[in-house]
């Protein structure tokens, strides 16, 4: 029985923990969500958890870690993930007792990860990975609302915990009328083992890395940079990412302001030459439930120029970075402050930035407070630090 049932004094659970993790894919490569899966089912079976992923995409195997995949159906629509295999592969993993915990919504296998655990009276845990903040909501609303209806409501009625990675999403979940648990938790990012610096020969570059999708808002990074520009002739900003349906418009836009042009897609090999190819990162989202790529620059030892539509306000009190609303002026003013600042200074904002990714922010870091919240909601363990009930 789980925790949201009783109120009994925690008392031990015999045997090892186990966790089945319920996720559509953990294998696609612009999908910031399969990445945090996979990330946190390894970190979770290095701990010594006895970790399932479940997914309807065919996925390698991870090391520790059984993985189940099944076939998906394409009526009435493939985007929803609907797989009876996956269903009634839930129900028999239910039953071996342990927790369940389903990632993302709008998608089947989150409604067949709340039957599984209905049927078999084990805990539910969600990690909605940004999908009730309003932005996202107003992507295919009538969708979502013909869903919500149907069965994405009641599957969150039954969840025992929910799991949020910063207290904006709290807000988003509360603001559904959940008044459930909710485990207060990071995603956790690698950390390079060392911190490579660019030559100090050559321009210096500002790089923007992520979706071109209008939520990033980079037209208002290209209309700041404007600015910037004719100040800072010594820099270039660098923006890199696949197409999200405004790459076009951004092109043509970043064909009138000078020194900023665009990458092709990189792989995540890739990524830390990207990195260490720029002097600072810059992310000027309208909404982000996380923003990996902060986590990521910051690991990296890149200070960071992000907005206040993100959950980063830790980079102004960690000093590695800025944390400002997004409209042209404020980024043009901190883009100009900050390059105006000698390489050292950045180079010291973006040691600031590591040590705290290392302290707070490693995978392994994460896995620990998952798997305390995990036993607390099995009775186990006494409440966790980050867990905000009611």
């Amino acid at each position: 029985m789980s925790r949201a049932a009783h109120d009994a004094s925690p008392a031990p659970m015999p045997g090892r923990l186990r966790v089945d993790h319920v996720v559509a894919s953990v294998t696609d490569p612009e999908s910031g969500v399969a990445e945090a899966v996979r990330r946190l089912a390894a970190a979770e079976a290095l701990a010594g958890v006895d970790v399932h992923v479940h997914t309807v995409f065919p996925a390698a195997g991870m090391p520790g870690v059984v993985m189940r995949n099944y076939r998906r159906a394409v009526l009435p629509h493939p985007a929803l993930f609907r797989s009876t295999e996956l269903r009634g592969g839930l129900l028999k993993s239910a039953a071996a007792g342990g927790v369940i915990h389903a990632h993302n919504l709008w998608t089947m296998p989150v409604v067949y990860a709340a039957d599984a655990a209905d049927a078999a009276g084990c805990p539910l845990v969600c990690s909605t990975h940004g999908a009730l903040h309003p932005r996202s909501l107003r992507v295919s609303r009538l969708k979502k609302m013909a869903m919500w209806r149907l069965c994405q409501r009641r599957a969150l009625c039954r969840v025992d915990m929910f799991h949020a990675t910063s207290p904006e999403e709290v807000a988003d979940i509360r603001s559904r009328g959940f008044t459930t648990p909710v485990a207060v938790i990071p995603n956790g990012v690698d950390l390079p083992v060392e911190v490579r610096r660019r030559e100090p020969s050559g321009p210096r570059r500002v790089g923007f890395l992520g979706r071109l999708h209008s939520i990033k808002a980079v037209d208002r990074l290209l209309e700041a940079w404007r600015g910037v520009a004719a100040e800072r002739p010594e820099w270039q900003l660098r923006i890199c990412g696949p197409d999200g349906g405004v790459e076009r418009a951004l092109r043509e836009q970043a064909a009138r302001v000078p020194r900023a042009g665009f990458e092709p897609p990189i792989s995540a090999a890739d990524k830390s030459n990207w990195f260490s190819s720029c002097d600072l990162v810059v992310l000027p989202s309208h909404g982000e439930n996380f923003g990996m790529v902060v986590a990521e620059a910051l690991a990296h030892g890149i200070p960071v120029v992000t907005s206040t539509g993100t959950p980063w306000r830790g980079v102004v009190e960690h000093d590695c970075g800025w944390w400002v609303p997004n409209e042209v002026e404020s980024l043009q003013a901190t883009l100009l402050a900050a390059t105006g600042l000698a390489r050292q200074s950045l180079h010291e904002m973006g040691n600031r930035g590591r040590d705290w990714m290392i302290r707070d922010f490693s995978w392994r870091s994460v896995a620990e407070r998952m798997i305390a919240a995990y036993r607390w909601l099995l009775g186990s363990a006494a409440m966790p630090d980050g867990l905000m009930i009611g």
